[in-house]
């Protein structure tokens, strides 16, 4: 009770879960993860371990997932998860350039971060990113993943079983990177960001404002992500640069290599501009 009075009424931001993978006592540079939809800090394991011994990384459990608040009431648009991320990184004595990283959800809200906190955001690094714009083509020959998700979220809606099927489905597979865990994953905040942040996102829109190096990571397999998209994206902002690799959505293979090139490079130039 008293905690949905502070966070509901109140709208006082939540505090996550944090994994520090590294903790160097000299650093310049800090590296802040944002994982995806139904995942965690988790699945940014693999990549931190390839990332230099002398910069601080640490991965964040969105609201909603890992070990994080998962709040009953939908509280899951990137405006939350943003406020959430700083009142987090306050408590943690960040000092130095921070470099963003996200993966798909995260990247949105890598986005929302960097809009809302300019001043503690270096460069921001989108992998995957689903940019989606409520005025993009519309008709058959108009490929609409967004129109996709949003007919897969009214149909599971109501049938949370259902969705949760689904979900162990993916995990079972292999579907999804590590930290997707489908035991683990509260169907109503999944469904609920999947509404609030990627459907009916602002997202490609703030985007275009992001005053910020923003370098973006696809990949020529993701039905996801909207190549189209992203060159209007480069088109109005020009400190948005993109680079296509063979992949899909999540961040394995190529995927994983490039990331961890974008993110050396991004440490690199954040400690030449200190």
């Amino acid at each position: 009770m008293w905690q949905e009075f502070i966070h509901r009424r109140l709208r006082m931001p939540y505090r996550l879960h944090v994994t520090e993978y590294r903790a160097p006592k000299r650093y310049k540079v800090t590296v802040i993860m944002l994982h995806g939809i139904g995942s965690s800090a988790q699945m940014w394991e693999p990549v931190a371990k390839h990332l230099p011994d002398d910069i601080r990384i640490i991965a964040i459990d969105l609201l909603g997932f890992g070990a994080s608040p998962k709040p009953s009431w939908k509280a899951y648009s990137t405006k939350t998860q943003a406020d959430s991320i700083v009142t987090t990184l306050f408590g943690l004595k960040i000092r130095g350039p921070v470099v963003v990283v996200g993966h798909s959800l995260g990247a949105l809200v890598a986005v929302e971060f960097a809009r809302r906190y300019p001043i503690m955001t270096k460069s921001l690094l989108l992998v995957s990113p689903p940019f989606y714009d409520a005025e993009g083509p519309k008709g058959h020959l108009g490929y609409r993943p967004d129109f996709i998700l949003k007919k897969l979220h009214d149909v599971f809606e109501g049938r949370p079983a259902d969705a949760e099927r689904l979900l162990r489905l993916a995990s079972r597979y292999n579907l999804v990177n590590r930290g997707f865990e489908a035991n683990s994953v509260n169907v109503t905040s999944f469904l609920a960001t999947l509404e609030a942040a990627i459907i009916n996102q602002t997202s490609m829109r703030d985007a275009a404002s992001v005053k910020r190096p923003t370098h973006i990571i696809s990949g020529t397999l993701d039905a996801l992500v909207l190549k189209r998209n992203i060159d209007r994206l480069m088109k109005q902002n020009n400190r948005i640069s993109h680079q296509r690799v063979v992949g899909g959505h999540e961040i394995i293979g190529t995927m994983q290599s490039a990331t961890v090139r974008s993110l050396v490079r991004a440490t690199e130039e954040a400690k030449n501009r200190v």
